[in-house]
């Protein structure tokens, strides 16, 4: 892996002067290169909003599922980043 940390704000909050804020993860240019890169692909392909379109997808699918398996609680998340909640099917489920 190679070494990258980015922060990113408003303009107004920049506040600090040359120097003052540090770190390890900074000035490695062939980082920087591949991180630009990866933003770029991110981009270009619309990663994001492929992933939110699939997940819809997904999440309707394990809605499903949840209809039918008492043992699915609930069912949440964003994107690709699901899951679903196992319970007792014994129990009532709250969903």
């Amino acid at each position: 892996g190679l070494p990258l940390a980015v922060l990113g704000f408003k303009r107004e909050f920049d506040a600090w002067s040359p120097g003052n804020h540090a770190g390890t993860f900074r000035g490695n240019q062939m980082a920087m290169a591949t991180g630009l890169a990866t933003l770029e692909v991110l981009q270009r392909q619309n990663l994001a909003g492929q992933a939110a379109k699939r997940g819809d997808w997904l999440k309707e699918q394990l809605g499903l599922l949840q209809q039918r398996y008492p043992a699915i609680g609930n069912v949440r998340g964003r994107g690709l980043m699901l899951g679903i909640e196992i319970v007792d099917e014994r129990k009532p489920a709250d969903r």
